[in-house]
Parts: structure tokens; C-alpha cells; sequence
């Protein structure tokens, strides 16, 4: 039976994410957007050499390339409102070192299926959106 594993954010949460996405943007759009493509050309890597991927994890990879995509299609006019967020989101990706580092073991990239989930949550409608535009919806 399926589970739904959610998180509540109090307002000193968001408020740290808000200062998070400010610091993980930095001067040079394409070295971060350069940098997040090839973790995520690693990460689906390591997918990719797993003999099981949960479809959570399926499900988020699909979601992170979809901000990519948007975020690298020159076709698409991505609104104001949503790139910051998208390059937050890569930001924080390409930042091993985060709040918790991703080499530790089974939890280092909690806090980026969080702060990625949460990204996505507040632009599912330019999403779909996009997603409808280019056929996939």
C-alpha cells in the first residue's frame, strides 16, 4: 500500500529557505546551471547502475529534469517569478556541501529532495504547463 511522506514548513523554515536560495545563486548563471546538468547526469547514473529505484526517487529525478529542461529550453519563456526558484533549486543541487552534505551516507540528499519538492510544488502550474506545451503532459 502506498505511503505519503509530507513536510510541514513553520515560517522560520521558509525563511532560512529564502536566504538558502539567495546564497546558492551565484554571479555566474551558466557555470551553476553547467554544474547542476552534470550532478544530474550523475545522479542518474547511479540510477541507472541500481538493480532497483524506488518509484519516489524515479519520480523526483523526472521532476529535477523537468526544471532543468525548462530552465535550458531557449523555446520557453520561463516567467520571472519561477527562474530564480529553478536556479535556486539547481543551485542548491550543485552544492555538495549544503545543509546536509551529500556524501553522508542514506540521508546526504534529504535536504535537497526537500528543498527540490519544494520548488516544485510552487511552480506545478508552469510545469504543467510546459509539460503540455512540449507533449508530455
Amino acid at each position: 500500500m502506498p505511503e505519503t511522506v509530507s513536510f510541514e514548513l513553520t515560517d522560520a523554515d521558509l525563511e532560512w529557505l529564502r536566504g538558502q536560495a539567495s546564497a546558492q545563486i551565484p554571479g555566474n548563471q551558466e557555470q551553476l546551471v553547467a554544474v547542476a546538468g552534470q550532478r544530474l547526469r550523475e545522479i542518474e547514473g547511479m540510477l541507472g547502475a541500481s538493480a532497483y529505484v524506488p518509484d519516489a526517487v524515479g519520480r523526483f529525478v523526472e521532476e529535477l529534469k523537468l526544471l532543468y529542461t525548462m530552465l535550458t529550453d531557449d523555446g520557453f519563456e520561463l516567467s520571472d517569478q519561477s527562474k530564480p526558484w529553478i536556479l535556486f533549486a539547481l543551485g542548491y543541487l550543485a552544492n555538495p556541501m549544503d545543509a546536509i552534505p551529500d556524501p553522508v551516507p542514506l540521508v546526504g540528499y534529504l535536504d535537497d529532495v526537500l528543498v527540490i519538492g519544494w520548488v516544485c510544488g510552487m511552480l506545478r502550474g508552469e510545469m504543467k504547463i510546459y509539460k503540455d506545451l512540449r507533449g508530455g503532459g
